[in-house]
């Protein structure tokens, strides 16, 4: 029975190794990337696209490899990669032999809290920019109130009046837009 298994075992590594040798392409060519989120977590299942056809999905680890034919060398590609619920990632490359890519996303949790962390340290700008991030992934109004925040604090009220305009009626009666505006007039 064991002598079976290491049998199968063999005949299956030998396949795998017949097989990734006879597709025609040179080892250690390929293009490695890598995703992971805010959080250094592997981003698994990501679609991946280069020059807007579809490639494949990031494995449980983040990775994805893509080999290029010998003529797309030295040629610009577009890379992006999706995934329901986190910021999309978008690219230009010159490809080479060996191409590492290393890319950081996030959710809108992540950029949330990140522009909260921001606005209690008083770096405005990044909380603003944080919250924006977070509106490309879902437009929500907390991101909104968030983003409104930033820019009273960095004394930019012309832009928060304006941005509040697009809240919706029934957030506008809510006591902390009372207590803001309250704040204004002192």
């Amino acid at each position: 029975m064991r002598m079976k298994v290491y049998l199968i075992a063999a005949l299956f590594a030998g396949c795998i190794f017949v097989s990734c040798k006879s597709n025609g392409f040179k080892e250690n060519e390929g293009l490695y990337l890598m995703l992971y989120d805010l959080d250094n977590n592997a981003v698994s299942e990501a679609e991946v696209y280069m020059d807007e056809k579809f490639c494949g999905r990031t494995d449980v680890y983040g990775r994805f490899i893509f080999f290029f034919e010998e003529k797309e060398r030295g040629e610009n590609h577009l890379i992006r990669i999706k995934k329901e619920g986190y910021l999309s990632v978008e690219d230009k490359i010159n490809y080479e032999a060996s191409l590492f890519l290393y890319y950081r996303t996030g959710t809108f949790r992540q950029y949330f809290e990140k522009g909260e962390k921001f606005l209690e340290q008083g770096k405005y700008k990044k909380a603003e920019e944080s919250a924006e991030l977070a509106l490309k992934i879902e437009k929500r109004e907390d991101a909104l109130y968030l983003k409104m925040l930033a820019l009273i604090k960095a004394g930019e009220k012309e832009k928060a009046e304006k941005l509040k305009e697009s809240f919706s009626e029934d957030l506008k009666r809510k006591e902390y837009f009372t207590e803001l505006e309250k704040s204004d007039e002192r």
